[in-house]
């Protein structure tokens, strides 16, 4: 049981980074190993990089325009 506690941390403490990644990516003001991590993560495996798609494809487009 200890193991899957620390995997569950591990995993909520994963997705949080992600999602401040992403946020910092949108926002334009990751630092360049930030970038580098999130570039990371995305190319790891296709699930991430739809992941990522879905969560910036409105925003993006919504730069587009200024």
């Amino acid at each position: 049981m200890p193991n899957e506690e620390i995997e569950a941390s591990d995993f909520e403490a994963n997705g949080i980074r992600t999602a401040y990644l992403i946020n910092g990516f949108i926002r334009h003001n990751l630092t360049i190993a930030e970038n580098d991590e999130l570039d990371e993560w995305v190319s790891v495996n296709m699930t991430n990089q739809r992941i990522f798609e879905n969560m910036t494809e409105g925003l993006m487009e919504l730069h587009i325009g200024y």
